[in-house]
């Protein structure tokens, strides 16, 4: 009796076994430090214009090369499908998606291709600071204004994304030195701020007035020539009422 109780419990511990397997637990890959991203290849710094969500995610983006607070060319960033997103918060690395791009915040690419066009398709990026909205820093205060000037008119002009255009007498443009009077589009993505005596809050096209003294940062290039399909040398990314 005693036998036939053992081999039956030999028998129930035999087929325990052979039902368990064992579970291998993945252990995720660990986030890289910024002491080993700072010391990345990256192709290409600079900061994002502009984030525009089609059916995919293009950034409007200005390159920073040998002056931190010098655009030195323009461009447009697509980016792969599996593009890896890394993120500054806090002093630390943290892994991000493309949905935490934001304009004003300086990113470092990884680049897969640049194109003739300074088309780049990005398959790696690091996020290096936060955004103008979030900090209520104007993107100015880090990057030279190409020009200071007053507004000497407004026009509507709802086109493409465009909103106003701005007549000003330039005060002063150590870029573009000949340049004294000219004329800029606001498209709805231009950030419009007025400074005040504690920093600087944003305000409308609606605040906007003839006689303002301002600073205006550009999205791309200055263009020289204007024509009844671009009546403007240059779209907006950014303006400063001054007090």
């Amino acid at each position: 009796m005693n036998k036939l109780i053992t081999v039956l419990l030999l028998s129930m511990i035999i087929m325990l076994l052979s039902g368990c397997t064992l579970v291998q637990r993945e252990i995720p890959a660990p986030t890289p430090t910024i002491d080993i991203l700072s010391e990345q290849n990256w192709h290409i710094e600079g900061v994002i214009f502009n984030v525009r969500s089609y059916d995919h995610i293009v950034v409007d983006f200005g390159e920073i090369k040998d002056q931190p607070n010098e655009i030195e060319g323009f461009g447009i960033v697509t980016f792969t499908e599996d593009c890896v997103v890394w993120k500054i918060e806090s002093s630390a690395v943290q892994p991000a998606s493309l949905s935490a791009l934001a304009v004003g915040q300086r990113i470092k690419i990884s680049a897969k291709e640049i194109l003739e066009d300074y088309s780049i398709i990005a398959q790696e990026i690091l996020i290096v600071s936060p955004g103008a909205v979030e900090t209520q820093s104007p993107i100015s205060t880090s990057l030279t204004p190409q020009f200071i000037g007053a507004i000497t008119s407004i026009d509507n002009y709802v086109k493409n994304n465009r909103t106003k255009l701005i007549h000003m007498d330039v005060i002063s443009s150590p870029k573009y030195p000949e340049v004294e009077e000219t004329v800029f589009a606001l498209a709805t993505h231009s950030l419009l701020w007025q400074q005040t005596e504690t920093g600087y809050q944003l305000i409308t096209e609606d605040d906007l007035a003839v006689g303002q003294f301002v600073t205006i940062l550009l999205m791309y290039a200055y263009d020289e020539d204007i024509s009844e399909s671009f009546p403007y040398h240059g779209l907006v990314e950014e303006v400063i009422v001054l007090p």
